[in-house]
């Protein structure tokens, strides 16, 4: 796994580490039962949506915490306003996030895709 150095408001890069090991092992409870075939993509997929939501999670504590916006200076004369780096950051990862969400449901067999998905839904807000 690579070296974890982001924002972790949540405390050490071990804390994170953990965070995501926990939401992994949540997340293959919810795909314990798909064929050994399909379980090899869908933990790659996992393990990506946990990085993903606990980065989140992170991303979105430092925004709540430092705003949505940004004083930004060009040279000596052009100033402005701008969205924050970890807003961007944040409507990037989350975009990437639910592309990665869907594919892991297309995994999930047609009549579980839906109860397992709304479950997950649910659980994340």
């Amino acid at each position: 796994m690579a070296k974890i150095t982001e924002i972790t408001p949540r405390g050490t890069e071990k804390s994170k580490v953990r965070r995501i090991s926990q939401e992994v092992k949540r997340l293959k409870a919810i795909y314990k039962d798909l064929p050994e075939e399909k379980l090899v993509l869908a933990t790659r997929l996992i393990e990506r949506a946990a990085f993903q939501m606990v980065t989140l999670e992170d991303l979105e504590e430092e925004v709540n915490r430092s705003g949505f916006l940004e004083a930004y200076q060009n040279g000596d004369k052009q100033t402005g306003i701008k969205q924050s780096a970890a807003l961007q950051a944040y409507n990037s990862l989350y975009k990437n996030y639910q592309a990665t969400l869907k594919e892991l449901s297309s995994q999930l067999p047609e009549h579980r895709a839906a109860s397992r998905l709304d479950a997950f839904i649910k659980a994340n807000g």
